[in-house]
């Protein structure tokens, strides 16, 4: 059952007044090649301030925890309070580093939460885990978190799409892990940095932290980490289990890696599903009725809810109550689907519409299919195929004259739920291309497969023509949608070679998997010379797809050349694909020159 705790924030202010202005705008770094001075490197374009301020602190972990965020909305409240420098949650320290602190009141936040930042961006820089766990140690000695004769160290965990993670030891134990955060598309709304960091706020805000999602304790858009505990198979089951439904929300990135011994172990993938999101007061009538297992007292309670129009929270009550219908008896939900109907409240509509598939009533049904409201109509084109078929083939045709592109692009996404008529789908997506903006178009290339393929290469020419490096990387990305035509998609990947951008570049990278045999390799081999370490890093996890890529030593040689950890570590990890003994050899020996331990570590095991 959901936990009712709501964190306070008030115990942050204590830092207010350790405030401190010791500078340390950098971080010494020593290595291999010599000391050198990493700066501050801007990881979101957000213009930052040069020093934290711990109330704005405050105000930025209040503002993006109360709800989840579009990634535009939350990076704007980033910038709102741009003197936190992107610190949210700055009392919550992990409590295996805050128990060492002999004096919590005179420990230095300021310098603390600075050089942690600037060193977690050198690493991204280096992807050298011998300095990072060098830097951590000396950051924990000089603010007192640990003694003199205690070692601090990172232990590299894994990679995502996203992100690195690392285990944050001490004396080789510990149970804190750092996210680090690598890629900043924009168009990904729930992954990455910004929105993690969001999610992650918001559900320790009206959950608290003792539930089946990892613990997070604080987060650094600035320099792009987050910290939550570390979770093995040996760490204690949640007692506790928070319904994300019973928040508005719903977890999208189902994938085993991301759930280990009861527990959630990532932020990432948490998609908003109804408007209980961000409503505490809908939120808490949802839950009340639906934990409630008497049938005749729910019915008590809704009536109590329905008829207390004076409430100063009677609209918000009433979604709340809309989305507890379905956990009435069946004989009486219809009825009371028609009684919320009938009061004609916009909020109160688009619940029901995300109820759809509970409600029988035609009328009510063709009611709401028919409101003239803006952003009912939004949420009729992203739930629409809860609907009736014929019902919402009626309402997709009525929504496409629509100028919006929000609905644009929902209706992109069940194009071939409702026209199975190819000329009709080919009609409507062309319909929907009119005046899309980049949300849309990304939805529209997802969904160029359920149109005739005689029709790609125009759709594609009217996409990338629109010279937007995110729709041209999202047209890169659907490359494959050619199938065995070699010649067009030899094409355009030439003409999307050109474009000289790192995005782009990367979603290149990525097609590589998926193309054949012959394209892959010359594929490859035009873009192995590459310097971004993201485009490094894919290509090293792609060249394994290509068969007999282990004679290519010329193609190791380019990917090694100006390459950081992260390129080694994903090369190192491929090392037992090779079937030949000398030949492995051989890649191992050039891998491991100037490489760090957590390189030598994957070759070892």
């Amino acid at each position: 059952m959901l936990i009712n705790k709501i964190t306070s924030y008030n115990s942050i202010k204590t830092y207010v007044n350790n405030n401190h202005t010791t500078p340390y705008n950098s971080v010494r770094i020593n290595g291999t090649c010599g000391d050198c001075f990493v700066k501050s490197r801007n990881f979101n374009n957000i213009s930052f301030g040069s020093k934290i301020n711990f109330e704005e602190v405050i105000k930025l972990t209040e503002s993006i925890s109360e709800r989840p965020f579009s990634k535009s909305k939350v990076r704007m409240l980033y910038e709102k309070y741009q003197n936190s420098q992107g610190i949210t949650s700055a009392d919550d320290l992990p409590q295996e580093w805050k128990k060492r602190i002999a004096n919590v009141i005179n420990f230095d936040t300021q310098k603390f939460f600075e050089t942690l930042g600037e060193i977690f961006t050198a690493d991204r820089h280096f992807a050298d885990i011998d300095r990072l766990s060098t830097s951590l140690d000396k950051l924990f000695k000089e603010t007192g978190i640990t003694k003199p004769e205690e070692k601090v160290s990172a232990k590299y965990i894994g990679k995502g799409f996203f992100g690195r993670t690392f285990k944050i030891d001490i004396n080789d134990e510990g149970n804190v892990l750092i996210k680090e955060f690598k890629r900043t598309y924009r168009h990904h709304n729930n992954h990455g940095n910004l929105s993690e960091q969001n999610i992650a706020e918001h559900i320790k805000r009206f959950s608290g932290d003792q539930t089946n999602m990892v613990k997070y304790y604080f987060g650094d858009a600035k320099n792009g980490i987050m910290v939550t505990d570390f979770i093995t198979p040996e760490t204690i089951p949640p007692k506790n289990r928070i319904n994300l439904d019973d928040l508005g929300l719903a977890y999208d990135d189902n994938k085993p890696r991301n759930f280990i011994n009861g527990y959630i172990i990532d932020y990432g993938g948490i998609i908003t599903i109804n408007n209980l999101a961000g409503n505490k007061t809908a939120q808490k009538i949802h839950q009340n009725i639906k934990y409630i297992t008497d049938n005749e007292e729910r019915l008590k309670l809704c009536n109590k809810i329905f008829n207390n129009i004076n409430d100063n929270s009677y609209k918000d009550n009433l979604i709340g109550l809309a989305h507890s219908i379905k956990y009435l008896d069946k004989d009486c939900r219809q009825d009371w689907y028609k009684k919320l109907y009938e009061l004609n409240d916009n909020n109160v509509n688009i619940s029901l519409i995300e109820n759809i598939n509970d409600i029988s009533d035609k009328n009510i049904i063709e009611g709401l299919a028919a409101n003239p409201d803006m952003k009912v109509k939004e949420t009729l084109a992203r739930e629409i195929r809860k609907f009736p078929q014929a019902t919402g083939h009626k309402l997709f045709e009525t929504l496409c004259k629509e100028e919006n592109n929000s609905i644009k692009k929902y209706l992109a996404r069940n194009i071939n739920f409702y026209y199975k008529n190819i000329s009709n789908r080919i009609n409507i997506f062309n319909s929907l291309t009119e005046n899309s903006d980049r949300y849309a178009d990304i939805a529209l290339i997802n969904s160029l497969k359920y149109i005739n393929k005689e029709s790609y290469d125009k759709y594609f020419e009217h996409f990338y023509n629109k010279n937007d490096v995110v729709v041209q990387s999202v047209l890169a990305g659907n490359i494959e949608v050619f199938g065995e035509d070699t010649a067009k998609i030899k094409y355009w990947l030439e003409k999307l070679m050109k474009i000289d951008n790192p995005i782009v570049k990367r979603e290149l990278c990525e097609t590589i998997k998926f193309l054949p045999e012959n394209l892959a390799k010359e594929t490859f081999e035009k873009l192995v010379g590459i310097k971004d370490m993201n485009a490094k890093e894919i290509l090293a996890e792609s060249m394994t797809s290509i068969p007999r890529f282990y004679t290519h030593i010329d193609w190791l040689e380019m990917l090694l050349d100006g390459a950081d950890n992260s390129v080694k570590r994903e090369l190192a990890s491929q090392i037992h694909k090779i079937p030949d003994l000398t030949t492995r050899n051989k890649w191992i020996e050039k891998i491991l020159q100037n490489t760090d331990s957590s390189v030598k570590k994957l070759i070892c095991d």
